[in-house]
């Protein structure tokens, strides 16, 4: 049976070559509750360190399915003034303090750094990548804020030990495994964040080198594509304790059909959330989130695949976690 699953490994390495170049990227739900997954200068402005981990696992039933595991933290410069606070990459109301954002004629600008690491299971497969991002928030008018973020990092890929099957001497397998065994280049991006306390808009740029003139050798079936991201939502307040944010994502790989994701959140007293989010001709997600306490929240979403070629059909559950830590980090 050595001969049969191995030659299955290289039929699904070969559909998974084609598919790295359609959808490079770790897909997210969770996105809703921490937009610096998708877009490096969506961070939230508060005087602590924010950590947020998370957990993807697709088609649950199968042996071996893939999964995608991500930890993200950034964390202010310097200490950020009140009236500079922002929360789920909108501005909090509550602290904005508008005289003295009338009467200052420098405005206070904020610089946050942060890191994002990822890793991706993709059957034979593992990604794994390295991120550090810069972001910068700069006032524009009374009520409107932008920030702009660089990102640079490092994709590792290599083969998942457990699932390599050898007989003896089988050059040509062997080969087959060398040519994708580690593969390690640099990766650049791009985020710029538009926001007030009621709206913001994005678009980020990922994959920006392509893998061109930094890949350690050559990676036949990993063409990197750059990836296009825009995103946008309003918060409506329909009473003092309950808000809906409606939003849109559109992604956009070059020489590909873009896919656009509608979501609708909605939220309670800042403590509970639920939101419903269609990804065209993909999926139908449904998500909760709690704020246990103003140090820890956690938030899970569920997947329906609508694709109605069962091949395809990929239910995913993601799991996540933040964390405020170290309040006052800047006295």
């Amino acid at each position: 049976m050595k001969w049969l699953l191995k030659y299955s490994l290289i039929l699904v390495a070969s559909c998974l070559s084609g598919a790295l170049k359609a959808q490079q990227l770790a897909q997210y739900s969770q996105y809703l509750d921490n937009y610096f997954l998708v877009n490096s200068a969506a961070t939230n402005i508060q005087n602590n360190l924010q950590l947020d981990f998370g957990f993807r696992h697709y088609w649950t039933d199968f042996q071996g399915s893939p999964k995608t595991v991500y930890l993200s933290a950034y964390a202010p410069l310097s200490r950020p003034d009140a009236s500079q606070h922002m929360q789920s990459a909108m501005r909090l109301t509550d602290n904005l303090d508008t005289a003295r954002l009338n009467t200052s004629l420098a405005p206070k600008s904020n610089h946050v750094a942060g890191m994002i690491i990822t890793q991706d299971d993709i059957g034979l497969f593992r990604k794994t990548t390295n991120h550090f991002t810069y972001s910068f928030h700069m006032q524009l008018t009374e009520q409107l804020r932008i920030s702009v973020s660089p990102k640079v990092g490092w994709v590792h890929l290599s083969l998942n030990d457990d699932l390599r099957v050898l007989d003896p001497n089988d050059q040509p397998f062997q080969q087959f495994l060398d040519n994708y065994q580690r593969q390690g280049m640099l990766d650049l991006g791009f985020g710029m964040w538009l926001y007030s306390d009621k709206f913001f808009l994005g678009y980020s740029l990922e994959q920006l080198t392509q893998n061109r003139g930094f890949r350690s050798q050559e990676l036949d079936g990993f063409e990197f594509q750059a990836h296009h991201f825009l995103m946008a939502g309003h918060r409506f307040s329909v009473s003092p304790r309950i808000s809906l944010i409606p939003h849109m994502l559109i992604r956009y790989v070059n020489d590909h059909a873009s896919s656009i994701d509608m979501s609708l959140r909605a939220e309670y007293g800042q403590r509970f959330w639920a939101g419903l989010s269609y990804r065209r001709q993909n999926a139908l997600v449904v998500m909760f989130g709690v704020v246990v306490s103003d140090q820890l929240s956690f938030g899970y979403s569920f997947d329906h695949s609508t694709n109605i070629n069962t091949l395809n059909r990929i239910n995913a559950h993601e799991f996540s976690l933040s964390m405020n830590l170290f309040p006052n980090l800047h006295k």
